[in-house]
């Protein structure tokens, strides 16, 4: 409370007479838990109130995780629900309320006429879509009003505030709306007016006329806070906020001097303790604020200086730079008075140097270290959603730090040479890698075959390290700069391998198509110089390969072969259902022979057919015989045609006789 003074005199003797502010708001700071009913029971008690004009799930309380001063104050809390309530039906306007009857009857000529004869602080934290509105309003006992907003600008259309009238409160009384500025969000903030000076001040009305409609001899009745809830119907969007509201006080001259204020003889004290419950007071930097959040400069820990009031520490790894904000800021903790907290932070000791400690700004559910040696380490971090804040000691500069399979330009750190420190802000946790040399990154390989074709859709691929253990990674990945081997497989088997380099984007591989749809190949792990198709039929493949064995030859056939030569002989091959491919083994090229049917056969119904035709030749031929036999006349016979059955018959030369001779 602020004291006031004023002095009168008198002719020939000096008479000084004591001027006081007594605040007339009850319970202002909200200490005492049952102080807010949902309906008013007495004068001089904060009533709570979301049924007349709120909203479904929509909360007015007492509560203590956030305060100005002392440990409590009011939590205004609105939903987004667009149900009222009281009537059960569909709302896009609303507002919850914090209010209390004032115990003394006072005028308004009464107040302090000073700066601050109204005063409160309140904090407003946003929700959903943005914040909405916040009111202060002070009631008359005649329901005149005087009400002080605070609105969404982007809102001022569709969140009305009452025009300033002679009779449009209620019972015909006059009320006046003052719109201020918004105020900054997400941190207390004093609100102060000269309550008395508005009241009497006069107000102009809509129509631009100035008049003075709220009386001086009126009772001062009620103050309250309004938080509002609004919904655009048409995009859905919901507008609220979280108030908080505390020391409240409307002050009033009186002779009577008021309680003096709570003496400052609080002390906080803590220690911090990494995540395995080790000390690490000597590691950290803290400071000390107040409710406000005014930094206590030069506070020690244990001094009886405090007020009642809310404190926060601030731990700091390793260092605390100035900056605004602070770049290595790692905690930020709400602390009790009169005892030493022990606050654990989120800093992993590592057990492989250069690694000292890696601390993380909130709080996580897991942290596992999967490499760590001198030039390398990888970890997996899991906690909240949202943007997180890591710290880990290094020598020197990273060459490269990569998150998950991410493009590692995306990731934004750097490196303090001052403290030997690097800060990764990254958008999200997961897995980490830190190199302390140049890594390889896995390339993005693009497959061809022999005649410059894509069959990176028929390829699959492995890295492995110089033990021959597999690695699990992607293109784009980094690794660590190390020997590794690239394989290439087709239809399960390996037709390539070769060291990995960074550099690798295209690699042309020995497959030959079968068709043109490039469904079928030849493919070899061996260097091919030519490969020619020989034959390619539903009872046959054929091809010639010329180049270097020995060679493992995959080829896509329609059904299980029944013989495959090379050269004429048998070769070691099998055969895979699934993939409907044969794998040849064979220790050189040449010309191979895939055989998937025998020749057909003639059928029976056709040789017995040939046998009766034959038969009807025989018998027409013989009873010719016969028939020339018996008749002179009949010229030589033709010529018979040649069977199987009858041989051409050899055709005589005459002899030559002496010309002329018959």
């Amino acid at each position: 409370m602020i004291l006031a003074s004023m002095l009168s005199s008198n002719v020939g003797t000096a008479h000084a007479t004591q001027i006081y502010s007594d605040n007339i708001v009850t319970n202002p700071g909200f200490e005492s838990l049952a102080s807010c009913p949902a309906q008013p029971s007495q004068i001089g008690q904060w009533v709570c109130d979301v049924y007349d004009d709120g909203n479904v799930g929509s909360t007015v309380n007492v509560n203590n995780t956030n305060s100005l001063t002392g440990m409590y104050s009011a939590r205004l809390d609105v939903s987004a629900t667009g149900t009222s309530i009281k009537m059960g039906t569909s709302i896009n306007l609303g507002h919850i309320t914090l209010y209390q009857y004032l115990a003394s009857t006072v005028l308004f000529s009464n107040l302090t006429d000073r700066a601050d004869s109204v005063s409160l602080w309140f904090n407003l934290q946003p929700k959903f879509t943005d914040f909405a509105g916040f009111a202060v309003r002070i009631r008359a006992l005649s329901s005149a009003e005087l009400g002080y907003y605070f609105l969404n600008p982007n809102l001022q259309s569709q969140v009305p505030s009452p025009d300033n009238s002679t009779t449009n409160s209620e019972g015909g009384k006059p009320i006046e709306t003052v719109i201020l500025p918004l105020p900054p969000m997400n941190q207390w903030y004093h609100f102060v007016r000269n309550l008395k000076q508005d009241w009497i001040g006069g107000m102009r009305l809509p129509n631009g006329s100035f008049v003075h409609a709220l009386q001086v001899n009126d009772t001062f009745q009620r103050i309250e806070t309004d938080a509002i809830y609004y919904k655009n119907d048409m995009s859905g969007a919901v507008y609220a906020e979280t108030a908080w509201v505390d020391d409240t006080a409307a002050y009033i001259d009186s002779s009577i001097q008021p309680p003096p204020l709570p003496p400052s003889n609080y002390w906080a004290a803590v220690n911090f303790e990494d995540i395995n419950g080790n000390p690490v007071n000597n590691l950290v930097k803290w400071r000390i604020f107040n409710s406000t959040g005014n930094e206590i400069a030069g506070y020690v820990q244990g001094s009886p200086s405090l007020a009642f009031e809310p404190h926060t520490v601030e731990a700091y790894y390793p260092a605390i730079t100035g900056q605004n904000p602070e770049p290595y800021l790692i905690l930020r903790q709400r602390i009790a008075l009169n005892t030493t907290s022990t606050i654990p932070l989120e800093i992993f000791p590592q057990n492989t140097l250069p690694w000292i400690n890696v601390a993380f700004n909130n709080t996580l559910s897991s942290m596992k270290i999967i490499k760590e040696q001198n030039t390398y380490l990888q970890f997996n971090a899991q906690g909240n959603s949202g943007a997180y804040s890591i710290i880990l000691n290094t020598p020197s500069k990273p060459a490269a730090i990569q998150r998950n399979n991410d493009d590692p330009t995306s990731l934004k750190w750097s490196y303090d040479p001052n403290y030997s420190v690097v800060r990764i802000k990254t958008p999200a946790l997961g897995n980490f890698s830190i190199f302390m040399t140049p890594p390889i990154t896995v390339p993005n390989v693009n497959f061809q075959d022999l005649t410059g074709n894509p069959v990176t859709a028929n390829i699959s691929w492995k890295i492995f390290d110089s033990t021959g253990t597999p690695l699990g990674v992607v293109p784009g990945q980094l690794v660590q700069n190390a020997p590794y081997t690239f394989q290439a497989y087709y239809a399960g088997y390996v037709i390539y391998s070769n060291p990995l380099t960074s550099t690798t984007t295209s690699l042309r591989l020995q497959m030959m198509p079968l068709n043109t749809q490039q469904k079928s190949y030849i493919a070899f792990n061996s260097t091919v110089n030519s490969v020619t198709i020989l034959t390619n039929s539903q009872a046959q493949l054929r091809f010639q390969a010329v180049g270097q064995g020995p060679s493992l030859v995959v080829v896509n056939v329609p059904s299980k072969p029944i013989s495959i030569e090379r050269d004429g002989t048998i070769s070691n091959w099998t055969y895979n259902a699934t993939t409907e491919t044969v794998a040849i083994q064979t220790s050189q090229l040449g010309t191979f022979t895939i055989t998937y049917s025998n020749p057909p056969a003639i059928p029976l119904l056709y040789i017995g057919a040939a046998i009766g035709a034959i038969l009807i030749a025989t018998a027409g031929l013989l009873i010719r015989r016969k028939t020339r036999s018996r008749t002179a006349t009949q010229p030589p016979p033709a010529e018979e045609p040649v069977t199987k059955q009858q041989p051409k018959s050899r055709t005589r030369t005459p002899q030559k006789g002496p010309r002329g001779r018959q």
